[in-house]
């Protein structure tokens, strides 16, 4: 048997899980990490720390910087005076660090993780999703 090859889908919609029962629930629309960008952060992953020679895994860097690369649209996100509030990009093309700091920590882990998942193994992506 020959094998197949999965096309990578250009975006996805992510509706975190405590926003599913929402009327217009916040959705984060995101692209893939492509394989160079998936490389260049799991080598960012393990540290050494210089003063026990230990290596350490530092996962939460590794998942905002796959948000930062990858997410390309906020829906239903507004302030406090019902307005939209647009995406936030630094010069780089990369999301601010000042827009993350709207979302819950567990609510940007859990994004991260979806990111990561879809990227390796977008066959699956509807389980990643939360549409299985």
């Amino acid at each position: 048997m020959a094998f197949k090859i999965v096309k990578k889908e250009t975006s996805f919609d992510y509706i975190p899980v405590d926003q599913r029962k929402e009327e217009n629930p916040l959705t984060f629309v995101f692209r893939p990490l492509s394989k160079k960008e998936s490389a260049l952060l799991s080598d960012g992953v393990l540290k050494l720390d210089t003063t026990t020679q230990a290596l350490t895994v530092g996962n939460s860097s590794y998942l905002l910087q796959a948000i930062r690369l990858c997410l390309t649209e906020v829906k239903n996100l507004v302030d406090d005076k019902d307005k939209p509030v647009s995406l936030e990009k630094d010069s780089n093309g990369e999301v601010t660090y000042d827009f993350l700091e709207y979302f819950p920590d567990s609510m940007l882990e859990e994004l991260g993780n979806v990111i990561v998942a879809v990227s390796k193994d977008p066959a699956n992506a509807d389980t990643y999703l939360g549409k299985e």
